[in-house]
């Protein structure tokens, strides 16, 4: 019996030093051995103290700093905004309990539901401030456009996205057409055009109209171009379209509107008439002709200019008068003038100087032997652009002086604006656009003038035709 329990003791013993060794692990029986084996060291070190490889930007903070993955941003070391998934793993959070609607997440010291606690819960281009995503407004780095929010743009100089950021929708343009004067101008050709989101070129159009308004609807949004065009006359400028918003260029300070250098002009000044006054009224400019014969003998010094008028009654030998033809050089000076249209630009006569027309391009218009006398007329106005422009079917139009020249007809390529009945003539022009068919320039010529004799129509009407040449 003795025996027996002794045996019992040393096998109670021997269970004891076996469940002591299993407590005390490894180290304990051998840490002798795991001293000289770096090896070991390193498979045993405590994972909790090893680098995140998220936390790069780490080095970036201060020395007494803590990067936080939550914010992206660095906190006094110790913060209560550290990570609460880094050596906190055994105790509760806040927002254990919290279930926040889709988009929102927890914020553990308020626990509220926010959109965002650091900038990484936001999108490229955005910040987290007051817990709310909004548009940063430091400008973005790029090399090029694709790196840009949609409507920026990469500027060169700066290597920066500039412009305002575009949300795809269509939004309307409204504006008004005008003259360096901020005079409208009824029936000129407004476009815009541009790109839609998709990448899609497209292109719209449309006329201003008596009162030199525009609208557009159903504009793409983005950064476009708008153009107004009259004649030889065309100016253009960006405009920004947002959705479900309409542009303003219409009111004061948004209207695009000529600057009065947009063509080159030039005036053989004559005797009866100054179209020089209007061209200065309107802040248009001009170079006055003072030798008419050399100029139109030289095409290529014709060619420097868009536009060319002849006022009524030019004197260099009797160029444009009564009876005297071109001089000496006329017929040289007949196919300059001719070419200079066929080549795409545009000529002005008046009155007396109806020789640049019938001696140059006699197929656009014929003229009478007979000339006309001192007299007030109510003409028949018989162009779509003049009735805009005056919103009438009548003008007024006076001859103060005899002996104007008589259009009897004009040829299939020329557009009557005005007709009347005269003292001894009939349903005759005293206004026609001659558009010619080689190189599309133009001719205009008036029996009229805008001396002494202009009335109220008058003036309106040589101040919108200097726009359709």
């Amino acid at each position: 019996m003795e025996m027996n329990c002794r045996r019992m003791g040393w096998m109670l013993t021997a269970i004891c030093l076996i469940a002591f060794g299993a407590a005390c692990g490894d180290d304990a029986l051998d840490g002798h051995h795991d001293q000289d084996s770096p090896s070991n060291q390193e498979q045993e070190e405590d994972p909790q103290n090893q680098q995140d490889p998220d936390q790069d930007d780490e080095e970036d903070c201060a020395d007494d700093e803590t990067y936080n993955p939550i914010t992206g941003e660095c906190v006094p070391s110790g913060s209560n905004n550290q990570d609460p998934n880094q050596n906190n793993q055994n105790q509760p959070s806040a927002c254990d309990d919290i279930e926040c609607d889709e988009g929102l997440i927890c914020d553990p010291t308020t626990t509220e539901c926010v959109e965002c606690i650091g900038d990484g819960h936001c999108d490229v281009g955005s910040v987290c401030e007051a817990n709310e995503c909004v548009p940063d407004d430091e400008p973005q780095d790029c090399t090029s456009d694709d790196e840009c929010e949609d409507g920026q743009y990469c500027d060169e100089q700066t290597g920066q996205c500039e412009g305002e950021e575009i949300i795809c929708g269509p939004g309307g343009i409204i504006g008004e057409t005008c003259t360096a004067t901020d005079g409208v101008l009824p029936g000129a050709t407004v476009i815009v055009e541009g790109y839609d989101c998709d990448g899609v070129f497209f292109s719209m159009d449309t006329t201003a109209g008596s009162d030199g308004s525009y609208e557009f609807t159903n504009v793409p949004s983005g950064s476009h171009q708008l153009t107004i065009a009259s004649g030889s006359f065309e100016i253009a400028d960006d405009v920004s379209v947002q959705a479900g918003e309409v542009t303003d260029r219409k009111s004061v300070g948004h209207k695009l509107c000529f600057l009065g250098t947009e063509v080159d002009i030039a005036v053989a000044s004559g005797s009866y008439d100054n179209i020089r006054v209007i061209l200065s009224n309107m802040n248009i400019e001009y170079d006055e002709i003072t030798n008419n014969n050399n100029f139109f003998s030289d095409l290529d010094q014709m060619r420097q200019y868009d536009i060319i008028f002849a006022e009524c009654g030019t004197s260099t030998m009797g160029l444009g008068t009564g009876g005297g033809g071109f001089g000496s050089d006329t017929n040289e000076i007949a196919y300059n003038i001719r070419r200079y249209v066929e080549e795409g630009n545009s000529l002005y006569a008046s009155d007396w100087a109806s020789r640049f027309v019938r001696d140059t391009i006699p197929e656009a218009m014929t003229f009478s032997d007979s000339t006309g006398g001192s007299q007030s007329v109510t003409a028949q106005v018989v162009s779509d652009e003049m009735q805009l422009l005056l919103q009438s079917d009548t003008a007024e139009v006076n001859f103060n002086l005899g002996g104007w020249h008589m259009m009897s007809d004009v040829g299939p390529a020329t557009q009557v604006q005005f007709r009347g009945n005269v003292e001894g003539a009939e349903d005759i022009p005293f206004m026609a656009i001659y558009d010619d068919p080689i190189g599309g320039g133009r001719a205009i010529y008036t029996s009229f003038h805008n001396n002494s004799q202009a009335t109220n129509d008058m003036e309106d009407i040589l101040e919108f035709m200097i726009f359709q040449l």
